[in-house]
């Protein structure tokens, strides 16, 4: 039988290169642990309060091209338009060009119509690509039953109107995905989870 004596260190007690080897360990370890269910709540609720029922979202990152983040949704016409009367109302008509200006007032004018007219708009949100999951893999889908010049007028501007809110969206939510996960995996994370359960090291930086 053969005894072995094996040093072991604190982080704090390991060499620099060991030191760093420990760290990105546990990086690598805390970015496999990491949860985007937390951000995925919070948004599936805004989502909902804004008008966008259903919502389920997707995302990648964070690092490569063609990551991001995008959901699909059902559109909640009723909150929606009520939600977009209230913005267009917080418009300052004394601060905007005239062609602002018209906007405006036709949509303060028409949009509460849309609720008497629910069934003449039908929106949602869609995916028409399963290859990647950024903003530019979802639209905004259409469907009508009539067709009048002054009806597709407003069904053009509230489908623009749901695309713009949904890009917002798509790019609120992936920023704050990849801030939470830089957050729970950089190297201060790494440290605090580290002096937290009180690991123990090697010489050369792994774990004992």
């Amino acid at each position: 039988m053969r005894t072995e004596t094996i040093n072991v260190y604190k982080l704090d007690e390991l060499s620099a290169e060991a030191r760093e080897t420990a760290i990105r360990s546990q990086q690598d370890f805390l970015a496999e642990m990491w949860d985007p269910e937390f951000t995925y709540d919070y948004y599936e609720e805004k989502l909902q309060e804004a008008g966008f029922e259903n919502a389920k979202i997707n995302y990648s990152g964070f690092y490569s091209q063609g990551d991001g983040a995008s959901f699909t949704a059902d559109i909640n016409l009723k909150v929606y338009v009520q939600k977009l009367i209230e913005r267009y109302k917080a418009v300052d008509l004394q601060k905007v060009n005239e062609e602002r200006k018209q906007e405006v007032k036709f949509i303060l004018h028409y949009l509460p119509r849309v609720i008497k007219l629910e069934n003449e708009f039908n929106f949602r949100v869609v995916r028409f690509t399963t290859r990647y999951v950024h903003e530019n893999t979802c639209c905004v889908e259409s469907n009508h039953y009539h067709s009048h010049q002054r009806l597709d007028a407003l069904r053009e501007k509230l489908k623009s109107e749901i695309e713009f809110d949904r890009i917002n969206f798509c790019r609120e939510i992936y920023r704050d995905l990849k801030m939470d996960y830089e957050a729970q995996t950089d190297e201060a994370a790494a440290i605090a989870s580290i002096e937290a359960n009180e690991y123990e090291y090697t010489a050369d930086g792994k774990i004992f």
